[in-house]
């Protein structure tokens, strides 16, 4: 049986998130091996998981700081107005 397009952009979509099992991917191979679309699908979606991976990476090394003029101007919207 033949996956439609967005059956197709579906597992891809599984496939980078959980796996598929053997005949889920048998059925993706035979389709994006027809399919100019879902292959370029395929390759920008894990081009987009990468980036985002190594951002997030990226991210957690970062320290975050909030400025005495930002925790300042907190503080005072915090506090009730009479």
């Amino acid at each position: 049986m033949m996956l439609s397009c967005l059956k197709a952009t579906r597992r891809i979509e599984k496939k980078h998130a959980h796996g598929l099992n053997p005949l889920e991917n048998m059925q993706l191979k035979l389709h994006t091996g027809m399919c100019a679309a879902c292959r370029s699908f395929e390759q920008q979606s894990l081009l987009i998981d990468k980036a985002a991976s190594a951002l997030i990476e990226a991210d957690r090394h970062k320290e975050h700081h909030i400025s005495e003029d930002s925790k300042t101007h907190i503080i005072k919207s915090l506090e009730p107005k009479h």
